[in-house]
């Protein structure tokens, strides 16, 4: 204990309130936003989709807690309780932040149409993107290092391969020929995301040690918040574009219809705009 300084123990507090704002905001947000999901996510059949945001939605959550409990304060854990903990939350973010950019590859394959081919080539370059990620935390030896230290900074390289993949996305989607409500939404949710990845970049590469592991838990959650958002509102214009369709067909019957008695109401000096506008009248 002795040999960690009081200014590095005072950056870890710091890190630990960063951390336990960033399960905050998923709480805050998880109450905001369960009415929307109960309407538009849950009632269906289990599929690929369901599968992925609820490991997108929820495993931040568990991911998050262990963090926080986990996080290195005055007082030392067991080595064995600390390398459990700290391998089980990092882990768990892990697999949170691929489930999410999951439900970010699937929109933007609906948002180019089905393209089985973009489709298979955003996988691959997934799998390589992951290969590589992998690689370099294997070869820096200290991903999972219950204390920050210098060989941590490497993390920024993990980061930078998640960065090269959402802007991938955000191009993508720029390029697509998708609702523009749903394509704003979108835009604005994806560019939130890498703002969160570029910020963890720069403070795993620039801010002093104590402070690395700050941001852990923020970007497991804006991707989970985010993600989830993405897909609440793309449920919602799909049954609002299905609502006007279903409506569309009775909208024309009564434009024919009301055209229709034009003839007959001609003698009595009725237009069709008068028709037209007491259509309700006339069913």
């Amino acid at each position: 204990m002795s040999m960690i300084s009081t200014s590095f123990l005072a950056g870890l507090q710091v890190s630990l309130y960063f951390n336990v704002a960033g399960l905050a905001l998923w709480v805050y947000d998880y109450c905001i936003t369960l009415d929307v999901e109960m309407c538009w996510i849950w009632g269906g059949r289990w599929n690929a989709t369901l599968i992925l945001f609820t490991v997108a939605r929820y495993l931040p959550f568990a991911g998050s807690i262990l963090t926080v409990h986990s996080y290195p304060q005055t007082q030392l854990q067991t080595q064995l309780q600390s390398e459990i903990y700290v391998v089980a939350s990092y882990v768990i973010h892990i697999f949170g932040i691929v489930a999410a950019e999951g439900l970010l590859v699937q929109r933007t394959y609906r948002f180019w149409n089905g393209s089985k081919r973009l489709l298979a080539w955003l996988l691959g370059f997934a799998a390589i993107l992951i290969v590589l990620a992998i690689f370099v935390s294997a070869q820096e030896g200290s991903a999972m290092a219950v204390y920050p230290n210098p060989n941590s900074r490497k993390n920024a390289m993990v980061y930078g391969f998640l960065l090269l993949f959402e802007i991938v996305l955000l191009c993508l989607i720029i390029c697509s020929s998708m609702t523009m409500a749903v394509y704003r939404k979108a835009m604005i949710y994806i560019s939130c995301i890498i703002s969160m990845t570029l910020v963890n970049i720069i403070v795993t590469i620039v801010a002093p040690i104590a402070y690395i592991y700050s941001l852990l838990t923020l970007q497991a959650v804006m991707h989970s918040v985010l993600a989830s958002r993405l897909l609440f509102d793309f449920r919602q214009t799909e049954a609002e574009e299905l609502q006007n369709a279903m409506h569309k067909p009775l909208m024309e019957d009564l434009h024919v219809y009301a055209i229709s008695l034009v003839g007959r109401d001609s003698a009595g000096g009725a237009s069709y705009v008068d028709l037209w506008n007491r259509g309700d009248k006339v069913v």
